[in-house]
């Protein structure tokens, strides 16, 4: 993995999914993370980072960066993840990178190709991003969209006909709904995002947009929360209007 200037040390972080996961990189290659699934993100998120400071010997005024996935997933857990994220980079004054979580999903996957991420919304729905990610590309057939179980596997099945190309599901969404995936090609082992996905994805936002305004970052929703809003979930004018809870 390259090094980009100006990155390391760099501290990210990502609560969109039920496995809350902080690391901290040194380099590219030396990195320590913590992991664990819990509801309350926030008890675990300032706790983990002192931890890995500390463990490291790294401290907070020497970092570079900041890296957070925006979701989508928990209303909650992205909310937090990102207002942590931007209020460390602007005390800091460092670069804040903000991959989405689906991206960090599909980065994760080892001999990638075609590859699905697919996060559980629940109300019935999954979260759903299709890349491909072969040959060391990594470029989005869609959008990120809320669907409905059956509509993303006929979404899945189109494009991986279409591309000729094996298709690889990783994510919350594509284990909880097994039955229905399964049949359309192999599902990751590990359903949560993990500390390489995450760097990778941080580095791709890096190289390929550079950093962010942090007051100008924003969750990835995708749809309205459970309380009300107008037009049909996963639709433009729900994004960054809400999530699922939890």
């Amino acid at each position: 993995m390259a090094e980009i200037d100006g990155v390391f040390p760099m501290l990210a972080f990502d609560l969109s999914t039920p496995l809350n996961l902080a690391m901290i990189c040194r380099d590219p290659d030396n990195y320590l993370s913590r992991s664990i699934s819990t509801d309350k993100r926030a008890e675990f998120l300032f706790p983990a980072i002192e931890e890995l400071l500390r463990e490291s010997g790294i401290s907070a005024g020497s970092l570079k960066s900041i890296g957070a996935g925006r979701g989508p997933g928990s209303f909650t857990g992205i909310r937090n993840a990102v207002m942590a994220a931007k209020t460390l980079s602007y005390a800091l004054g460092i670069p804040l990178y903000s991959p989405s979580t689906l991206d960090i999903l599909a980065m994760g996957v080892k001999d990638r190709g075609l590859v699905a991420s697919l996060i559980d919304a629940r109300r019935g729905e999954v979260y759903c991003c299709v890349y491909d990610a072969s040959d060391g590309s990594f470029t989005r057939f869609n959008e990120p969209r809320a669907l409905r179980p059956e509509e993303a596997a006929a979404l899945l099945e189109n494009i991986s006909s279409s591309a000729g190309k094996p298709l690889r599901m990783v994510g919350t969404g594509a284990h909880i709904y097994r039955e229905l995936f399964s049949a359309l090609g192999d599902i990751h082992e590990g359903p949560s995002p993990s500390a390489q996905g995450l760097l990778k994805a941080c580095l791709f936002e890096a190289s390929l947009r550079g950093s962010s305004d942090p007051l100008s970052i924003t969750p990835m929703y995708l749809r309205a929360p459970d309380s009300g809003g107008g037009g049909r979930p996963g639709s433009p004018e729900q994004r960054g209007a809400g999530g699922c809870s939890g």
